[in-house]
C-alpha cells in the first residue's frame, strides 16, 4: 500500500485484500493521517457484505456519512478509477 505518492489507496496483490486492510486505511482517515478514498474493486460482489456493513453503520449512526464517503466500491477497474479521479475530500469531523 502506498500512503504518500498517490491521491488514493491502492493495493496490488495476488491474494484477496482482507477487510482488515480496508478498515485500517479508513481508521487512518478518521484519525487525520490522510484524506484519501479507499477504492474497492468489488468483482462478483465479493465485498458487497462489507459495503453493506458500512451502509448499516451509517444508518445506525455509528459512522458519519462523510466517513462512509471514503469508501468507493465499483465492479470494474474503469469505473473504480473514474470514481477515484472524481472523488473530492469532505470534512469528516464536522
Amino acid at each position: 500500500m502506498v500512503l504518500s505518492h498517490y491521491p488514493w489507496f491502492y493495493r496490488i496483490t495476488r491474494r484477496v485484500w482482507h477487510s482488515g486492510g480496508i478498515l485500517r486505511a479508513l481508521t487512518w482517515g478518521h484519525g487525520g493521517l490522510h484524506v484519501k478514498p479507499c477504492g474497492i474493486l468489488n468483482v462478483f460482489d465479493y465485498y458487497s457484505p462489507l459495503v453493506a456493513m458500512f451502509d448499516a453503520a451509517v444508518e445506525e449512526r455509528f459512522v458519519k456519512p462523510q466517513g462512509r464517503a471514503l469508501v468507493l466500491a465499483r465492479e470494474s477497474p474503469r469505473e473504480l478509477f473514474e470514481a477515484l479521479e472524481e472523488w473530492r475530500a469532505v470534512p469528516v469531523f464536522l
